[in-house]
């Protein structure tokens, strides 16, 4: 592996065009830039001028840059992870998975799963393919569309997503949080910036305090639970025109109808509003337990087990043929198969996730040896690199899809085992 150091001012701009597998940026104290890769490191690959730095091709390396540096890459074609930077960085495309912490960062498009944590300044990701997990970020988060789940933990500025294709839990929130589409379930815990939830296609717990003067504005598919830490103020509107409205609060009543129920919690002189709206599900307002109050990622159920057997029991007892007995078990098995469905999406994305994995493998297997048949051997393994599981299962999968013969693959094998 070449490398190559670089007298570089602390505040450096840098530029990467490309890296053709897996690349590492770490930032740290030293006034020099320095560059480790499998390729050359020439004067074509590697051009300063005043405080830039342009980098062209490199292959599978590591890049260490002082913490306050500016860092541009256009392409990765495997993993890109940075940590220890203080600056900002730019990414272009990642073909693989991306894991940043510090400083901020703007990428445009990840094939790959992304883990965002301990950011000193604002994220924003564009579009995503896998999950998207965020924690920890001192500014504010845009996401734009994910195929994947969002999960995100301790954002202490605004929360906006734009399109999210799988689950949201969001939790510890200090600032807004904007949900414009979720197509899973969503999960939200301790708000303190209220949410506005434009369009869920599947179930909603929200369990939270209500901070005073904020808005809590949700509409979704299906059922939908607030869970509120009382004593709390607020003003409540709920609307299920589809389904039922049940509550167990001391709620003083000012609207009562089918579908629809207003009130007030509490006494505040600038109470929480809070909206909840279902097209086709129940709405359950509750205190939140002790135990969802201490332990609140194992409190997962949406309704209450005793809940819901007392509202299929007041149904059932309608008799077969009334009204609310069918309509009830009618709405009860749609949501049903709406939650199965919602599974079986979510297994689909991690079969797609684990193909994405297996095919990177593969391929960095062939680059690494770089692998020509027609009698010629691949290289011997170093010692000190041991055949992974993971490299086995690769080539295994080459042989499957017939991109080498059974021959191939145990001379493959055997150069890995050394």
């Amino acid at each position: 592996m070449g490398a190559r150091r670089l007298a570089v001012a602390e505040q450096v701009q840098v530029y990467l065009d490309d890296c053709q597998g897996d690349f590492v940026l770490r930032g740290w104290d030293e006034s020099e830039l320095k560059i480790q890769s499998q390729g050359s490191l020439d004067e074509n690959t590697v051009q300063q001028a005043a405080d830039v730095v342009r980098l062209s091709t490199l292959s599978e390396g590591r890049l260490f840059v002082p913490r306050q540096a500016t860092v541009i890459i256009g392409h990765v074609a495997g993993d890109l992870r940075a940590d220890g930077l203080t600056g900002s960085l730019e990414v272009g495309r990642v073909e693989g998975d991306l894991r940043v912490k510090g400083g901020t960062l703007h990428v445009h498009e990840v094939q790959g799963d992304c883990v965002i944590t301990e950011l000193t300044g604002n994220v924003t990701i564009d579009a995503a393919s896998g999950d998207v997990s965020l924690r920890e970020v001192a500014g504010e988060a845009v996401v734009r569309l994910i195929g994947g789940d969002l999960r995100v933990r301790r954002i202490n500025g605004t929360l906006r997503a734009e399109e999210v294709h799988g689950n949201v839990h969001a939790k510890n929130l200090d600032g807004a949080l904007e949900l414009a589409r979720v197509g899973g379930d969503t999960v939200l815990t301790n708000l303190q910036g209220g949410v506005k939830l434009h369009q869920a296609q599947g179930e909603v717990v929200l369990k939270t305090g209500l901070a005073s003067g904020v808005s809590y504005h949700v509409q979704a598919n299906g059922d939908i639970a607030l869970k509120l830490s009382l004593p709390t103020s607020a003003h409540l509107v709920l609307e299920a025109p589809s389904g039922e409205i049940y509550s167990t609060v001391p709620l003083k009543i000012e609207e009562k109808a089918v579908g629809r129920l207003a009130g007030i919690l509490g006494q505040a002189d600038k109470p929480a509003e809070v909206f909840l709206h279902t097209s086709s599900g129940n709405i359950m307002l509750k205190p939140l337990t002790m135990f969802e109050d201490k332990f609140p990622e194992q409190a997962g159920a949406h309704f209450d087990a005793r809940v819901i057997a007392g509202m299929a029991q007041a149904h059932v007892m309608a008799g077969p043929g009334t009204a609310n007995g069918d309509d009830f078990l009618s709405r009860e098995a749609e949501q049903a198969l709406q939650r199965a469905e919602r599974v079986r999406i979510k297994a689909e994305r991690a079969a797609e996730r684990a193909q994405r994995h297996m095919a990177r493998q593969a391929e960095r297997i062939a680059e690494r040896w770089h692998l020509t048949w027609h009698g010629k051997r691949a290289a011997p393994r170093r010692a000190a690199e041991p055949v992974t599981e993971e490299e086995r299962l690769a080539v295994l999968k080459m042989l499957q899809e017939g991109k080498i013969t059974a021959e191939e693959a145990n001379k493959l094998l055997e150069a890995l085992e050394g």
